[in-house]
């Protein structure tokens, strides 16, 4: 009788143990319960911000003012205002209209407002001879070497990718020419030979007026040997002294 009290006691504090590990478990699981509940809720929040950020974004997007090839302008970017090329110190957004702010020695001077969407003109890229450069051009450098423009990426260092018998390289505008510029040498002797044309024929206009000068001074001299002004003959010397 004893040994199936014991039993019935070893079951009894097994089953209570058993209760016990349930209780546990199961307060673990509300514990966790609330704390992925928690969590649901924060990243709901979360998302909702970030829903409310991604239409701010989008929206600042479609405000915000881009060049005509569809690329948005950037602080330190040149755009064209008024006829000329101006470079852009900041941006202010207002419900229907884009201000650009321009720098004017220290201050800033403001623009009339941009109309939402309303694109912006670049400042034309020119070459070394005032001639604007488009992508497909075919330009010259100094040394004569011929190169495709490739593309141009306005605002950079060197904005023109170009090629040059499969050499692929970053130039800067204002070492390109449209016509291929001739060699040194030949500038060179160009030039001398202008120059020496203009002092042969300075040459020659100084010999015409000297000419002039001594046929008059041969007939000073033939006047005066003619003229007597005393009754008799005077006779003069080359250099115009009477003499006799």
């Amino acid at each position: 009788m004893s040994e199936q009290i014991d039993e019935l006691i070893a079951d009894r504090d097994a089953l209570q143990a058993q209760v016990r590990q349930l209780q546990g478990d199961l307060k673990g699981a509300r514990t966790s319960r609330d704390t992925w509940r928690e969590r649901a809720r924060k990243a709901e929040r979360a998302v909702g911000k970030y829903k409310e950020q991604l239409k701010a974004e989008r929206e600042l997007a479609r405000m915000w003012p881009r060049f005509s090839d569809g690329t948005p302008v950037r602080v330190g970017d040149s755009m064209m205002y008024d006829e000329r090329a101006e470079r852009v110190q900041g941006i202010r957004f207002y419900r229907n209209a884009v201000v650009f702010e321009f720098a004017e020695g220290r201050h800033c001077r403001i623009t009339h407002g941009f109309a939402i969407g309303q694109p912006v003109d670049r400042p034309p890229l020119n070459a070394a001879d005032g001639q604007p450069i488009e992508p497909g051009t075919m330009l010259y450098g100094g040394d004569g070497s011929a190169w495709v423009v490739e593309s141009i990426a306005h605002g950079e260092k060197y904005p023109i990718e170009g090629s040059c018998d499969g050499e692929y390289k970053q130039l800067k505008p204002e070492w390109l020419t449209h016509e291929k510029p001739d060699s040194c040498e030949r500038i060179v002797n160009t030039d001398l030979a202008r120059d020496l044309k203009a002092a042969e024929e300075e040459r020659d206009q100084w010999r015409a007026l000297c000419g002039e000068l001594m046929d008059a001074a041969d007939e000073i001299r033939r006047i005066a040997a003619t003229k007597m002004p005393s009754g008799g003959l005077s006779v003069v010397d080359g250099k115009g002294k009477v003499v006799g």
